[in-house]
């Protein structure tokens, strides 16, 4: 495959114009070959999979073997590479050792399934089958990694002004005054939704000053959306270990 790639025997893929092409990848006994849609590269392709099975004496099994195509393919070229290497056709990648064989543009779409079956696994652990000791641990954890969250703003309808961390610079991110006002609960109940803006005159009425800028200093979108949960400890917001 190398060597007629070098030769401009056969093309291959790539992932980007600029990218070196990939003619085949391999893992243990399984391969996957990539190559352009035309009479000579698929009789190029059958070539070295015929000298292949005449210098290793092992033979290719077109009943396990499949052959998916681009969207840019016709009907007449599909069918003549099924007379060529009369393999099996497949309009869906099939998954190999439980992942997706292409994921495309999709990914988040593609590997849900994945993340699905261990969310399934996990909600299925019993804490019959853990020792004090575990038990102890993954109370422990769960302890730290709560302290650690708190709130992104966005529209604030989930966030609660009094109960929930969502200040960066405040302890814990929370509100530092006693002081609470019964009339606002979360909030959104701060925000503007007509000009996405804070509502100044009620932040200053109504938390000390030094709250009262912090809050603010937070940016608001200027695109309405939900609030999402963040990790204090880094800058991103994201978790890292």
């Amino acid at each position: 495959m190398r060597l007629a790639s070098q030769e401009r025997r056969i093309s291959g893929a790539k992932v980007c114009r600029s990218a070196l092409p990939i003619t085949h990848l391999m893992f243990a006994d399984d391969c996957i070959l990539f190559g352009e849609v035309s009479n000579r590269e698929i009789g190029m392709l059958k070539s070295i999979l015929e000298e292949y099975e005449s210098c290793s004496g092992q033979c290719v099994n077109s009943e396990k073997s499949t052959v998916f195509f681009s969207s840019n393919v016709n009907d007449h070229d599909k069918n003549m590479v099924f007379q060529f290497l009369n393999v099996r056709c497949s309009t869906n990648p099939e998954q190999y050792l439980g992942l997706p064989s292409l994921a495309g543009r999709k990914k988040k779409l593609a590997f849900q399934n994945l993340k699905d079956r261990l969310k399934q696994k996990i909600n299925n652990w019993s804490l019959r089958h853990i020792s004090q000791g575990g038990r102890e641990s993954i109370w422990a954890a769960k302890g730290l990694l709560l302290k650690g969250l708190g709130w992104r703003i966005g529209n604030g309808k989930h966030v609660s002004i009094w109960d929930d961390a969502w200040i960066p610079g405040n302890k814990e991110f929370r509100i530092q005054n006693s002081n609470v006002n019964m009339n606002i609960s979360k909030v959104a109940d701060l925000i503007d939704v007509t000009n996405r803006k804070w509502n100044s005159e009620l932040i200053y009425n109504t938390f000390s000053m030094q709250d009262a800028e912090k809050i603010l200093c937070i940016h608001l979108s200027s695109f309405e959306h939900d609030d999402f949960v963040i990790w204090r400890g880094e800058p991103t917001g994201e978790y890292s270990v």
